[in-house]
């Protein structure tokens, strides 16, 4: 994260800003992650609430694979097992119910690990005047990384929070993290953030 505090803050302006909280599903808040699953939940569930608080908005973001997204290419990829888990109605296919969407929030399905590929997710941000996404859920070198990435992509500003993703091991989640923080935004933990929009409340009410 850039030491910037101003800058900082001003980035993650909640006025510019949507988290995207990404497939947190049973089938992967279930299993145990690198740093450790239940902290990454509990940490995702604080900020989620935190970002309520300051009227931040939120995108919710799933996995569906339907006949006419099981391709070739996937096919050559994943067993068929994978396309039935993910079917609309499959086991893996609905949210957590600690992170299922509220009413006003967005929801996106997606067929392909980037939450951009294939959906309306860049034109929604668009409409609602959004620049900074900020990132957490599951897992970190795969969807998230694939997200973020294209969120840079699109000419989004980026902010994934370290200590609300994680991933099949320590290395693979610190690698992806590393290499989000070069190349495709900021990295940084949860605490942050919400420092951040503590001191955009206590600076709009000095005046």
């Amino acid at each position: 994260m850039s030491s910037d505090t101003a800058g900082f803050a001003d980035l993650v302006d909640p006025r510019h800003t949507m988290v995207l909280v990404i497939d947190m599903m049973p089938l992967f808040t279930e299993k145990e992650w690198e740093p450790g699953t239940d902290q990454v939940i509990a940490a995702s569930l604080a900020f989620i609430e935190a970002a309520r608080a300051n009227d931040v908005p939120i995108t919710f973001i799933r996995h569906t694979i339907t006949d006419a997204d099981w391709t070739p290419v996937w096919q050559r990829k994943w067993p068929v097992a994978i396309k039935e888990m993910y079917r609309p109605g499959g086991i893996a296919n609905d949210f957590d119910r600690r992170f299922r969407p509220h009413p006003g929030d967005l929801e996106i399905v997606k067929a392909r690990y980037s939450a951009f590929v294939g959906t309306t997710l860049a034109a929604r941000l668009r409409e609602r005047g959004i620049q900074t996404v900020i990132a957490l859920g599951l897992i970190t070198d795969i969807c998230v990384s694939s997200t973020i990435r294209d969120a840079f992509h699109n000419e989004f500003d980026t902010v994934t929070l370290s200590d609300c993703t994680a991933a099949q091991t320590l290395a693979r989640h610190e690698a992806a993290l590393a290499a989000l923080a070069d190349c495709f935004g900021s990295v940084c933990p949860a605490d942050a953030v919400v420092a951040a929009w503590r001191g955009a409340v206590v600076a709009a009410g000095a005046h």
